[in-house]
């Protein structure tokens, strides 16, 4: 017999000879690897904390990145009003800012097509996180709402992972 369960067995006739249901065990060690393989192996209960941290380990490593906000969020703690939409797909950068204007008034609408398709969330997105954008992200503001490029949207909603 192995020796947990031969000291399980121990611990049960100690407690049917006695006519009791709870053993309590103090165990004192100042070498941790021997603490924790001796609570191991005799299933010893996990306070409160322990469990909570454990619950917590659990629910970071099953974390996901949202495409709206780029923060990482778990399931438990997603709901409504944890994230934002933005109701345009389209950035803009202040320094070209007037060019478009004048892009507008002289252009073709395939000329403008072409010309905004560099200011898609998508291709931002990319190009910045590829570190090939010629502006740095501060500079992209959402064309719906003037925010930031990492700013939460104006329209409230759960988190989307990507």
């Amino acid at each position: 017999k192995s020796r947990p369960r031969a000291f399980q067995q121990v611990l049960n006739q100690f407690a049917e000879a006695n006519g009791c249901n709870d053993i309590w065990i103090v165990a004192i060690s100042g070498h941790d690897l021997l603490t924790q393989q001796f609570k191991e192996r005799v299933n010893w209960p996990k306070t409160r904390a322990q469990l909570e941290a454990e619950q917590v380990d659990k629910e970071r490593k099953t974390q996901a990145e949202c495409v709206n906000c780029h923060c990482s969020f778990s399931e438990a703690e997603n709901n409504n009003n944890a994230c934002g939409e933005h109701t345009s797909n389209m950035l803009y950068v202040q320094a070209e800012l007037e060019s478009l204007r004048k892009l507008y008034e002289k252009a073709s609408p395939e000329e403008i097509f072409k010309k905004l398709q560099k200011y898609s969330s998508a291709t931002v997105f990319n190009e910045v996180a590829g570190k090939r954008s010629k502006y740095p992200a501060s500079q992209y503001k959402w064309l719906c709402c003037d925010r930031g490029l990492f700013d939460k949207g104006e329209k409230p909603s759960k988190h989307k992972s990507i």
